[in-house]
């Protein structure tokens, strides 16, 4: 269970891409964020805060990568604190399933396979974790994996199409 300190505002500088899984960027989403420019009116992020004073981010990489694009320095965050990784995995999981983008088909089963083989959960336990029933689990655990054609990162490089900045998110 995650304690949560609510209330701060963190400096986008000291936020860095979860150590655990980070679902690649969609910048046609963070584009519509930036286009809406209403900061204000997003939700927190949900950060878990490291040792070296840097913070994990749980769940809001669009909104992050849309304040960037702004120029927005600091966001409204919680802070939680988790007692094991499998507690964080799993919150940034369900954070994910239940607003803001869903998970593409290839993001889910990777879920479901660092879930298994990683952390040796059932069937039935993952099911649980992703809302879906075992068959679905059972069937990603049989899916072959896509091959990655190129390497892939943590950071993405974009363009901003408003003022034409560079930023890497």
């Amino acid at each position: 269970m995650s304690k949560d300190v609510t209330g701060m505002t963190v400096p986008i500088a000291k936020i860095r891409p979860s150590d655990l899984f980070t679902r690649k960027i969609d910048l046609a989403y963070v584009d519509q964020l930036v286009e809406a420019d209403a900061v204000d009116e997003w939700p927190e992020i949900i950060l878990e805060q490291y040792e070296d004073g840097t913070y994990g981010l749980i769940d809001g990489q669009h909104r992050v990568a849309a304040a960037k694009m702004l120029g927005v320095t600091e966001l409204p965050a919680i802070i939680q604190v988790y007692e094991t990784e499998i507690e964080s995995l799993i919150a940034s999981i369900q954070y994910n399933l239940a607003h803001g983008l869903p998970l593409s088909r290839d993001d889910r089963n990777a879920y479901i396979r660092m879930l298994q083989k990683e952390h040796k959960l059932s069937l039935r336990d993952i099911a649980g974790i992703m809302r879906c029933s075992h068959e679905t689990v059972r069937r990603a655990l049989e899916d072959k994996p896509k091959e990655k054609k190129e390497k892939t990162t943590k950071t993405q490089e974009v363009e901003c199409p408003h003022c034409g900045e560079s930023f890497e998110i």
